[in-house]
Formats: structure tokens, sequence, C-alpha cells
């Protein structure tokens, strides 16, 4: 499963269509993690996924102080906790594609 969102990734992995890729996902960033609407109002399943993502918990935070309560502590901590885990996954990913790139002999995948 890894491999084909690497693929897919690669397929707009260019300077014409990397821009498509950046618009695409930041609107749906945007979509699914409170910006346009509420997260309550979305599908059981998107809830979930919208929780793991890195926007969430700092609008949740800046809802809650907007609102006068400065007790955010739990969700900065959560937002950090989901950061670094979005680290070690991007190094991850980074070591296999310099894998990748040196077993196929490739510079555009590194």
């Amino acid at each position: 499963m890894l491999f084909i969102h690497l693929k897919v990734f690669m397929v707009f992995w260019s300077q014409k269509h990397i821009y498509l890729l950046l618009n695409v996902s930041s609107m749906i960033l945007m979509c699914l993690s409170g910006v346009d609407f509420p997260i309550e109002k979305l599908p059981v399943m998107l809830q979930v996924f919208s929780r793991v993502l890195p926007l969430t918990n700092v609008l949740k935070a800046s809802k809650i102080i907007m609102a006068g309560n400065i007790n955010v502590m739990a969700y900065i901590l959560r937002e950090i906790s989901i950061g670094v885990i979005y680290v070690i996954v991007a190094f991850i990913l980074f070591k296999i594609m310099e894998k990748l790139s040196i077993k196929k002999a490739l510079i555009d995948l590194y």
C-alpha cells in the first residue's frame, strides 16, 4: 500500500504538477481539519482521520483561547506529539526513497 502512495507521489513530482498536488492537499487539509466547517459534521471515519491532521488541534486551541479560556496545554501537547510522529514517518520515507534511488540509480527520487 505504501508503494502505491509513493508511485502516486512520483507522478506528481515534477515542476509542472507540484502546484496541483500542493493545492489539492491544502484544500483537503482545510476541509478535514475544521477550517471550513466543524469536524462533528463529518462522517465518523473522517472524524477519526481528521484528529491526526496537524491543523485540527491548533484550531481547537485557538477557538478555546478566543472564548476566553487559556487552558489549552493538552491540545498543544497533542499537536507536538503528532508533529513528532510526522517527522519520524517523513524520515523513514526519506530513507526508503534514498535506498530506491541508489538501487535504481535515479536522481529523481532523491
